[in-house]
């Protein structure tokens, strides 16, 4: 089952509040996209990476996967690189029964949580992270029921539009809020690099 669901990381963001591509990021012994690659090849063969100015940068990474996809109007947000990578599974990957949604700055996702959602899915669903305070979001994981709309997204609200317009069909899967963190600021990154750092410890 997990194989006919692709993983899509998304990594276009021009990361404008954290001065550089969080991708290239040191991160354990490697760089984030590294890391995050190789971790989430552990659920799923198919990882899919959604980049942006830092396409150049992202094929000299020497990457665990061939699927790096350039979203070349990656200004338009967060939706245009949905809609990139998802279009690439359309085509690629015809028979795939739904997508993991994850971006590249929430690294302590752990994959039982994933697997959690997977548990959650069925043919028509949409299943969301949600946390104890209230987050709901990425990571999601769409049926391919909703690839065609997530298709025409182009704008920086991301899969929102789809979420609200099939409430009825949405599912939540909690996990503790921390895993969630996503590094938008050089202190936010700081701040989860200590927290990796004591989880070595």
């Amino acid at each position: 089952m997990i194989s006919s669901i692709p993983l899509i990381i998304l990594t276009a963001g021009s990361s404008s509040r954290m001065g550089t591509s969080k991708a290239l990021l040191p991160w354990n012994k490697s760089t984030l996209i590294k890391e995050l690659v190789d971790k989430y090849s552990k659920i799923n063969q198919t990882v899919i990476v959604v980049s942006g100015s830092n396409h150049n940068a992202l094929l000299s990474q020497n990457l665990q996967t061939s699927h790096i996809i350039e979203n070349t109007n990656f200004k338009l947000g967060m939706g245009k690189s949905i809609a990139v990578g998802v279009n690439y599974v359309k085509t690629h990957f015809p028979e795939a029964k739904g997508v993991f949604i994850v971006t590249i700055d929430q690294p302590f996702i752990p994959l039982s949580h994933l697997q959690n959602m997977l548990a959650t899915f069925k043919t028509n669903t949409i299943v969301v992270s949600s946390s104890e305070k209230g987050y709901r979001g990425i990571p999601s994981l769409f049926s391919s029921a909703y690839f065609k709309e997530l298709v025409g997204l182009e704008d920086d609200r991301g899969a929102k539009p789809v979420c609200l317009k099939h409430k009825t069909h949405l599912r939540l899967v909690k996990t503790v809020h921390e895993d969630l963190d996503d590094m938008d600021t050089p202190e936010m990154y700081q701040k989860l690099k200590d927290r990796l750092r004591l989880n070595h410890q």
